[in-house]
């Protein structure tokens, strides 16, 4: 008896949440929210701030809260504790849905929204980060799309005010945006570290209130970012250029090592940068598996390549040009590196089937030393060589000719192997990937 009720409240749980979408309340035209500071969860009452609230898989948990030593105004807050998937590292995240039939609602016209505000109290006693995005598309509860977030520092023991300012100009740097997808998006996300542990006990808590949107008077505007100097790939001196990468696994293996990449002033982290004051700081986070020939990487999206000088070099130079960069490696060993060529194509085999575009690379290796800056340095005429293919039945198939690397360039990679991460997280830092001559 006590597994049909549990399967009857599943069913209805289910029925709820699918009700949500089934129509839409016309939404409001952007002059009447102009200049407007409108609350979207005060977490005040059960209904809509928690009973909307979107849990992705093995979040954790979240529960009403009445310590008021923990409500920012009013009477409750609501007390988050998220550990996320302990076997693969998955980040935890929630969204609240920016429509809502049931509750008669619709906010999810942000072309004049100038940012969210909300507090969030860290009851931990270490610092705790969070970061805060747009959710695109719900496909089903456990899947979603989102832009890529603002990630937010938050110090043990007090309240911080985070604001999350919307820019669109900066998420279409690396995802499609398009007017519709501005004057509709589905949700706001939070998303946490994992805390490696599966038992809720382990997991920080933190508590939100009072979480807002703030709106400009008028509408935003999507410009073109893309603005380079002669030769210049990414030096990380403006500001879209740090929406242009991000940690990823080259090879599907254990998402413990996702790398953290964030841009930063070098300065304040005792580094001279070879070229103006910032760089991408790369942590190289540690695996298990010392056999392991997996390659976590960080990604560089295609655009950095397509809009700079990259694609108009004149062949007969290829011999004298250059694609560089500087990687300054902390450690006192050295630290073996590979980066990756694509070309921006989508390649079936011979039953038409889509190939992992990985195994259409060119690969280069280097050794970053110890205590210092190391340049390296690849020829053109090597970048668009032969691609590293190991199943024949794929090359077989495979026309170098219609995929030219230099000339069609997909995204690069800096990567490295699983195994040698082994034994603790290593740092370094990435600046003035560019080209040069001679």
């Amino acid at each position: 008896m006590k597994t049909m009720k549990k399967l009857l409240s599943l069913l209805l749980v289910a029925t709820t949440i699918l009700s949500f979408g089934a129509c839409k309340k016309e939404k409001d035209s952007a002059g009447e929210n102009a200049g407007a500071t409108v609350i979207f969860r005060d977490f005040e009452n059960w209904g809509p701030d928690f009973q909307t609230t979107q849990l992705m898989l093995n979040f954790g948990k979240v529960s009403r809260n009445e310590e008021l030593e923990f409500v920012r105004s009013g009477a409750y807050s609501c007390k988050i504790q998220p550990l996320g998937t302990r076997e693969t590292n998955t980040k935890p995240m929630l969204y609240w849905p920016t429509i809502s039939t049931t509750f008669d609602y619709d906010v999810s016209d942000f072309k004049n929204l100038d940012y969210i505000s909300f507090w969030m109290y860290n009851a931990s006693e270490e610092m705790e980060k969070v970061t805060v995005g747009m959710v695109t598309g719900i496909e089903t509860v456990d899947k979603i799309s989102t832009l890529s977030g603002d990630t937010f520092s938050l110090p043990s023991k007090q309240w911080t005010q985070v604001r999350y300012y919307i820019d669109f100009n900066a998420a279409a740097i690396a995802s499609k945006v398009t007017p519709e997808m501005i004057s509709n998006v589905q949700g706001i996300y939070l998303q946490f570290e994992n805390t490696q542990s599966s038992y809720v006990k382990d997991a920080p808590v933190l508590y939100l209130d009072d979480m807002k949107l703030c709106y400009k008077t008028k509408d935003a505007e999507i410009k073109d970012a893309f603005v380079l100097e002669p030769n210049e790939i990414c030096d990380f001196e403006r500001v879209f250029q740090w929406y242009t990468f991000k940690p990823n696994i080259a090879y599907t293996g254990s998402e413990l090592c996702i790398p953290e990449v964030k841009v930063v002033k070098a300065s304040e982290h005792d580094i001279a940068t070879t070229s103006g004051q910032y760089a991408m700081q790369l942590t190289v986070k540690s695996g298990t598996d010392t056999t392991s020939t997996k390659q976590p990487c960080v990604s560089f999206i295609k655009e950095l390549l397509q809009r700079s000088d990259f694609t108009k070099i004149d062949p007969k130079d290829y011999d004298n040009t250059y694609f560089s960069f500087d990687v300054y490696n902390v450690q006192e060993e050295q630290f073996r590196f590979y980066v990756w060529f694509h070309a921006d194509v989508t390649a079936t085999d011979e039953n038409g089937q889509p190939i992992n575009p990985y195994v259409f690379r060119t690969e280069f290796d280097f050794y970053a030393q110890p205590k210092t800056w190391t340049t390296f340095k690849i020829p053109f005429s090597k970048i668009n060589s032969a691609s590293y293919i190991k199943d024949q039945k794929h090359r077989s198939v495979y026309n170098e000719s219609a995929y030219a690397k230099i000339k069609t360039p997909g995204e690069f990679n800096l990567c490295w192997l699983e195994k040698d991460t082994v034994g603790g997280d290593k740092v370094f830092y990435v600046d003035n990937i560019r080209i040069t001559q001679g």
